[in-house]
């Protein structure tokens, strides 16, 4: 009954999609307001931003840790491509980003890869917050895409391609896949169904019990003791960022559009998070994913997808204006310009 009940509060959080909006709008203003010298955007940014990272965390601690690092792989993977001659080396990027630097940074912005990722670190809270009010509609639909595309990119190794049975064995591997993942849902229902157990395993990683984790725990705790419900956690978010890897090779076959996977990347990082501790709605739809796969149908690709010229053009203008409230903060101001003592335009307003 409670696993029923924590189910239903995962698509109860949507009734509350109007006051994260809201939320996320009054932060991300507050962003843009601090960026043009307001002097009483500060506290607002800190009280804001504390608020949405609150609610953002309602998944648990280990799914809020393992979203965080999957979205900053995704952005990451997204945009180190494009900054150009200005791609700085891993040990530059660290090198560039000290506290004393972030100030430089942020003001910046996405002029270099390090800014970029500053500003985009900023303004997560505001995606968060709307992956999570919305994670038991998308989180299920986003993993159900993701199933669908490994199990449509099957790639055999070298030596097994050149095999006249290679086709015939890789179906084997699709259905035997499918099958893997109707499994693993059946027993993530069965596990869930009198306690959201996928909560309750991130309760006793943080409060370090080994006793009601999962076997793989369980098995490490006779080699490193109490240690094992430690680094199973990090084995969990470990595996959430290479999953993360992956679906970035699926997705970014059919989308392009920077802002677009940019905006997505909260929504993506929350499913797969919450997918490796067992949580069930992502696992039917992952295994409805890898099963719809397995027919011979297949997804229209974003680059020759045919319909209204209009709609299209829509789609992109609505894109890029979410991707630069993002990471330029050009979110409009209106009336909050005035109570926060900004011009739109910028600068401070005169009093």
């Amino acid at each position: 009954m409670f696993g029923l009940m924590g189910i239903a509060v995962e698509y109860a959080l949507a009734v509350f999609l109007p006051i994260a909006a809201l939320l996320a709008y009054f932060y991300l203003a507050s962003l843009r307001a601090l960026l043009l010298g307001s002097p009483r955007a500060k506290n607002s940014v800190i009280l804001l931003g504390m608020t949405l990272l609150w609610l953002s965390a309602i998944p648990g601690p280990i799914v809020f840790i393992g979203a965080f690092l999957v979205s900053i792989v995704l952005f990451a993977l997204i945009w180190w491509p494009r900054i150009g001659n200005k791609r700085p080396s891993i040990r530059e990027l660290l090198r560039s980003i000290k506290l004393s630097n972030l100030k430089s940074k942020f003001r910046e912005g996405c002029k270099s890869f390090a800014g970029c990722l500053v500003r985009y670190v900023l303004s997560w809270p505001a995606g968060a917050v709307f992956a999570v009010t919305l994670q038991g509609i998308l989180s299920p639909l986003v993993m159900f895409i993701l199933g669908y595309e490994a199990n449509s990119n099957v790639n055999l190794p070298k030596f097994v391609q050149e095999n006249k049975l290679a086709e015939t064995a890789k179906k084997i591997l699709r259905y035997l896949m499918a099958l893997i993942a109707w499994a693993f849902a059946i027993l993530n229902i069965i596990t869930n169904v009198l306690m959201p157990r996928w909560i309750i395993v991130q309760e006793k990683i943080v409060s370090g019990e080994v006793k009601g984790l999962p076997l793989a725990a369980r098995l490490l705790s006779q080699v490193i003791g109490k240690e094992a419900s430690y680094v199973y956690g990090v084995l969990v978010v470990i595996l959430a960022l290479y999953t993360a890897y992956r679906a970035y090779q699926y997705v970014s076959k059919r989308l392009n559009d920077a802002y677009l996977i940019t905006i997505l990347s909260p929504f993506v990082a929350f499913a797969i998070s919450a997918n490796k501790l067992g949580e069930p709605l992502t696992s039917i739809g992952y295994a409805i994913g890898m099963s719809v796969a397995l027919r011979p149908i297949s997804l229209p690709n974003a680059n020759v997808m045919k319909g209204p010229a209009r709609i299209k053009e829509i789609t992109v203008k609505v894109t890029e204006r979410l991707g630069r409230a993002i990471l330029e903060y050009e979110v409009p101001l209106g009336p909050l310009a005035w109570l926060l003592g900004v011009a739109e335009n910028g600068g401070k307003r005169n009093k």
